[in-house]
């Protein structure tokens, strides 16, 4: 029975460690089955309670002896004891994140650390468990301890820059980002997060490219297809964010978050037929504002004409466009949502960008990694 520890315990200690990585490792499988879905964090990841995927366990990686740099690690709480066999005590900290209990989770996965320190995935997925706790220090010193020893473990890396949105460093975030570029470019959840990243510092464009990108090169990422709505939205292209937020709207049961971003899509081009149909999908799903948007937008259904003509959009468009997640008081356009972690990675009327990497545990259900 795990114990649950106050965070002030949990405490950050820098170590100079010099370290030969063993060769042994947990079990057959290729690096993909521990990567843990990837679609969170924050962003997107499975409901708590969900089962989480068999067969996780990645090989560990092995490097030449040297020593180290000193790096950031998290200490386990005083009470936890090295587990006996430290794959068993993994395997149930994996399956703890994915009922949604992880500080239990964080219990397990300490205590087959200090069984075997030198197991990236343990690290990795603590990591996760410290951000879904709101502890963004602990989750990025243990992202990074798992780096250091796998640097190639792209999903760490990616929800690392998650961790560092988080925190509101986007430049590092990017740093991160730009690696996991130089070591596969064609990784939709890179392209994904790099998009947000980019939204988070106001580079519309940019980010709308990196969207772009990320549906190039997986068409069914319904996260980067609801940011891409998103931003075209913030940019004042309101019938150009339809087409990505109707495909997303149109897969195996979106967030809610989806079918409001839609409504306000199509609010905005005076289909307010089609708009009173996604904010009744949103609001039964869920969805905290949808209700308020519904019934604002079935009142100017029933004043409006039989056939409305659809207005051309303003030249400056996006001066039209509420700030970030707060509501257009003029209009009465309701708040725009980012996708998210998610784990964003695993992000209401806030803006919901879409993440969308976890372990599988991945960023973003919504919010902006």
């Amino acid at each position: 029975m795990s114990h649950h520890h106050p965070k002030t315990k949990r405490r950050l200690t820098a170590l100079g460690i010099a370290l030969a990585l063993s060769a042994l490792v947990f079990g057959c499988g290729d690096e993909s089955d521990i990567e843990i879905a990837d679609q969170t964090e924050a962003y997107g990841e499975p409901e708590a309670g969900s089962s989480a995927p068999a067969a996780m366990v990645e090989p560990i990686v092995t490097v030449p002896v040297e020593t180290v740099a000193a790096a950031d690690v998290v200490d386990a709480p005083e009470e936890i004891q090295p587990a006996e066999d430290p794959h068993e005590a993994f395997r149930e900290g994996e399956t703890l994140y994915f009922r949604g209990d992880r500080e239990a989770a964080i219990d397990k996965l300490h205590a087959s650390i200090l069984a075997r320190d030198d197991f990236a995935p343990a690290h990795y997925l603590l990591g996760l468990c410290y951000r879904k706790t709101d502890e963004p220090e602990a989750a990025e010193a243990a992202l990074r301890e798992a780096l250091r020893l796998n640097p190639e473990h792209l999903r760490a890396r990616i929800n690392l820059a998650r961790v560092l949105l988080d925190r509101e460093m986007p430049s590092d975030a990017l740093v991160e980002l730009e690696e996991v570029a130089r070591l596969d470019s064609l990784n939709d959840q890179l392209w994904n997060v790099r998009g947000l990243t980019l939204m988070t510092m106001a580079d519309l464009e940019a980010a709308e490219e990196s969207f772009e990108r990320a549906v190039g090169l997986n068409p069914d990422n319904v996260y980067a297809l609801n940011n891409l709505g998103l931003c075209r939205i913030r940019l004042g292209r309101f019938t150009e964010a339809v087409g990505p937020l109707q495909i997303a709207a149109q897969h195996s049961d979106p967030p809610a978050y989806v079918f409001n971003n839609l409504g306000i899509a199509l609010e905005r081009t005076d289909d307010l037929a089609a708009a009173t149909d996604a904010f009744r999908k949103a609001s039964d799903a869920g969805h905290a504002t949808a209700g308020e948007s519904l019934a604002r937008v079935e009142q100017l259904l029933a004043q409006a004409p039989p056939s409305p003509a659809i207005e051309a959009e303003p030249a400056d468009a996006s001066a039209t466009v509420a700030e970030d997640a707060t509501a257009d008081v003029a209009t009465g356009h309701p708040a725009i949502e980012p996708a998210g972690d998610p784990t964003g990675d695993m992000a209401g009327a806030p803006l919901v960008a879409d993440g969308s990497d976890a372990p599988a545990p991945s960023d973003e259900a919504p919010a902006v990694p």
